[in-house]
């Protein structure tokens, strides 16, 4: 009997043990957050958001670590938080949503020096990349690679997709069989030496199921705005653009707004409250793997794409604030050049 009882005893402490190596832990503190709940961005092992809780800035979340996770934690300032969910692992975040601590074990505790690190040489206005570098050189089998190449190479306004080619093919094979980091390997390997002159191909449907062509706004400008619900700083620029479309309605001028939303009710219940009757609202459910950003190599939210009639690209990144002018001046020299002729 007492044997039995051993017996049991250990196999209840085996499954103790087993839980919790299989268990990781998320906690910490955030202040000045606007929101008692945060959005969670997961790039591995699938796209997908999630939600965290907090109250009063704390927060404690366990996470299933039967394989890697990795995840964004999206602030209320879009400033994003990296986490690496591995197995056993713990991360602790203090700080706000201007500047943050990163606190934890292995891959987490590498990947919150490191960041440290780039911050005070931001602080300095010393350069970032050739550090980033160094750390993925010294490095390779890291996850907190891909969040380095997603920050620093993926989003910048110019990114330099052989560089970008290069940093991923260094890598260990796990770390280069994430699923992000595929995605931009093979986006970055269509982008090289191919400047996106012209957009080959669009048609997304509208809320009600029609599809939008380029092939039915012939002689037009047409602004080609990527936006999402969930991305505060895309949403406002969709006010600016309702700006624009009411000035220029008697122009041959016109606007498309790409939605990288995931979730028609969410999608179409925001643009019913808005002020986005006036110009066309189109949206495939794929996120960012939806045919158009794709086509133009889209990494960042808003983004603005200015067309011409002939559907070449005259911006690929046009700042709200400079689309009214630029549009314009367009107009105009279409006018001169119609005169001349």
């Amino acid at each position: 009997m007492k044997n039995i009882s051993f017996l049991f005893i250990s196999f209840l402490i085996l499954l103790s043990s087993c839980g919790k190596k299989n268990t990781f832990i998320l906690e910490g503190k955030l202040d000045d957050l606007t929101s008692d709940s945060l959005v969670l961005y997961y790039i591995e092992p699938v796209y997908k958001l999630d939600t965290l809780i907090l109250k009063k800035g704390v927060f404690k979340q366990k996470f299933n670590a039967d394989s890697i996770s990795l995840f964004y934690i999206i602030l209320d300032n879009q400033e994003k938080i990296p986490v690496i969910v591995e197995s056993g692992g713990k991360i602790q975040i203090k700080g706000n949503n201007r500047l943050y601590v990163i606190k934890g074990k292995g891959e987490n505790k590498l990947m919150g020096e490191t960041l440290l690190t780039l911050k005070k040489r931001e602080v300095m206005n010393l350069p970032m990349k050739a550090q980033v570098d160094t750390f993925i050189k010294n490095n390779p089998r890291s996850y907190a690679n891909v969040f380095l190449i997603d920050r620093f190479y993926a989003h910048d306004s110019t990114p330099d997709y052989k560089h970008i080619i290069e940093l991923i093919q260094s890598l260990n094979g796990n770390v280069q069989d994430t699923r992000y980091l595929t995605d931009l390997l093979a986006k970055a390997k269509e982008q090289k030496g191919d400047e996106n002159k012209y957009i080959n191909l669009f048609n997304e449907p509208d809320k009600d199921g029609k599809t939008i062509d380029f092939r039915d706004l012939k002689n037009k400008y047409v602004l080609v705005s990527f936006w999402a619900s969930w991305d505060a700083k895309s949403m406002e620029e969709q006010d600016s653009i309702a700006t624009i479309v009411k000035q220029m309605k008697k122009e041959p001028f016109t606007a498309i707004s790409v939605s990288l939303d995931m979730d028609k009710d969410a999608w179409t219940e925001i643009i019913s409250k808005r002020d986005t009757t006036q110009w066309k609202q189109v949206c495939g459910f794929k996120g960012w793997k939806g045919n158009i950003a794709r086509q133009i190599g889209l990494n960042k939210l808003p983004t603005n794409i200015l067309v011409a009639k002939d559907k070449s690209i005259i911006d690929n990144d046009i700042s709200s604030q400079t689309i009214l002018n630029r549009i314009r001046n367009l107009i105009k020299q279409d006018k001169e050049k119609d005169k001349s002729k």
